[in-house]
């Protein structure tokens, strides 16, 4: 009824005016705004007539390609060149050698203050001669890498190849490691006399160290891996990168304490031999492992001191009686062998055949191995009453000898033409017993060592007959050094102790390792 509408219209009228001054005002909004865009289309049809709206459509999309444009030479340019540049960098001056860690940088040993822009420049040659080469995330335009950013190896732990294939499970067998990985045969020129520069990089069996002492370690010769042994009775190899160098592969062989290791068959097989008068055959493509029995014909019980020629077509043990044992890396039965006066301690191949024997008599003998196993030459070591090891360079213009009173001898190929040759130089760094000699592939470098004391480990320059002063040090963490080895390119030594670490360390002067 009428009270009811009453009440409504009532009702009607206050909503109105609660909503009157918002709306009235929301109008006069939108008429202002038409009134704009009516006068601002006016001036606009007056100025530019009346296609205005498609030229300025035009222009707009003009202006976005413009800026598209522009954007992309920016992006071309940053990705050049470098993306912060700072113009102080001229202003500031670093003395290298007032700081510990940065006088690695210095070129000479009197160099001092460099500027920002030198200091920069010597960090970034540091940082590539450490890691072997400038990172591919660093490069432009390259592919990018899961993990980019994320730390070593990406936060999930795994790499991915050029053609986005990982590595993952697939790297745990060596002819996988091995692919794109081959070195350079090239060297790094000249090395400087006095001081090394040297840096230590992560350890080669970081991530699953020995459980003994390492007896021998070794690099592949052609890929970037490296495996160790010891009296854990474990052989381990690892794929070297000087970062992470993760282990690809671990074989456990419980009756053979491991004392010797070599690669044949261009890397395709190990051989390892200890304590016992059998060995082992491993084989890394097939991941077969041989037992080879005691040799015919032998009663050796031990046959842990094993070396193997430089071609691979011969391997030697030292045996009973003087005697050298030859056996044929193919059938692993003996192949001949060569008899010396006095106990056979050390043996090393030459790469022309020969065969250089020497032990308790301080006799160095020298044998035609491929042909009719005969003795062609004899020297005395000069001052030696015993020999135990040798080693003979690259080019075989040099043979070491080093003895029991921690003395070496480094000889020229005269050696070979005299029974009692004068040695170039005679090295006493060491007092104790050397028991490994290795040559640097360059031959610029002997590599000396001695197990039976703390430290007792030398790196010798051969160009002037001097050895380094600067490494290693009385701080540097080698301990008892049992089996050192350098890679095929020379860019890395290994060295294992009695704490069952494979020390690894880069020698900057090599890009290659």
């Amino acid at each position: 009824p009428l009270h009811h509408k009453m009440l409504r219209r009532k009702r009607a009228a206050d909503g109105a005016a609660a909503a009157g001054p918002a709306a009235a005002s929301s109008g006069r909004a939108d008429k202002r705004a038409a009134r704009a865009n009516g006068q601002a289309r006016t001036l606009e049809e007056a100025v530019f007539g009346a296609s205005a709206d498609a030229e300025i459509l035009g222009a707009d999309n003009d202006a976005a390609d413009e800026e598209e444009r522009v954007g992309a030479e920016v992006e071309s340019e940053e990705a050049e060149g470098a993306a912060w540049v700072d113009d102080d960098d001229d202003a500031v001056t670093v003395d290298i050698s007032a700081r510990t860690q940065a006088r690695k940088l210095r070129r000479t040993a009197e160099e001092g203050e460099l500027s920002g822009v030198a200091y920069s420049e010597r960090l970034r040659e540091h940082f590539e001669q450490t890691h072997g080469s400038r990172p591919q995330w660093a490069d432009a335009g390259g592919p990018r890498k899961r993990g980019d950013g994320e730390g070593l190896g990406g936060s999930d732990g795994e790499w991915t190849d050029e053609d986005g294939s990982e590595d993952g499970d697939a790297g745990r067998r060596v002819p996988e490691v091995r692919a794109n990985r081959m070195l350079s045969s090239s060297h790094g020129g000249q090395l400087a006399k006095g001081v090394i520069d040297t840096t230590r990089v992560r350890d080669g069996n970081v991530v699953a160290p020995n459980k003994a002492a390492v007896q021998v370690v070794q690099f592949h010769p052609e890929a970037s891996a490296m495996f160790t042994g010891g009296y854990d009775s474990t052989l381990r190899i690892f794929q070297i990168d000087g970062k992470v160098n993760p282990m690809v592969q671990s074989v456990h062989i419980p009756d053979l304490p491991i004392g010797s290791g070599v690669f044949l068959n261009e890397g395709k097989e190990i051989v390892l031999s200890g304590r016992r008068r059998f060995f082992y055959s491993y084989e890394l493509e097939t991941g077969t492992i041989r037992k080879i029995h005691q040799l015919q014909g032998r009663s050796e019980k031990s046959l842990e001191y094993m070396f193997a020629s430089r071609d691979g077509s011969q391997l030697a043990f030292t045996g009973l009686n003087g005697e050298v044992i030859l056996v044929s890396p193919t059938t692993k039965q003996v192949i001949g062998t060569v008899k010396m006066n006095g106990s056979a301690r050390a043996v090393a191949f030459g790469s022309d055949g020969k065969l250089h024997t020497a032990g308790s008599d301080g006799k160095v003998y020298v044998w035609d191995a491929r042909n009719r196993k005969r003795c062609v030459h004899m020297f005395t070591d000069d001052g030696a009453i015993s020999c135990s090891a040798l080693a003979v360079s690259s080019d075989d213009r040099l043979v070491a000898c080093g003895s029991d009173s921690g003395v070496v001898n480094i000889y020229d190929d005269g050696c070979y033409k005299s029974s009692t040759p004068s040695p170039l130089k005679a090295i006493m760094n060491l007092t104790t017993n050397i028991h490994k000699l290795e040559f640097h592939p360059d031959s610029q470098i002997l590599a000396i060592g001695s197990r039976v004391k703390k430290q007792a480990f030398r790196l010798f320059h051969i160009p002037s007959l001097t050895t380094f002063q600067n490494w290693p040090t009385a701080g540097s963490p080698l301990n008892y050094i049992n089996a050192f080895a350098f890679s095929a390119n020379g860019g890395y030594i290994a060295l294992g102790n009695d704490k069952g670490k494979a020390l690894m360390y880069r020698l900057n002067h090599y890009s290659r390792v």
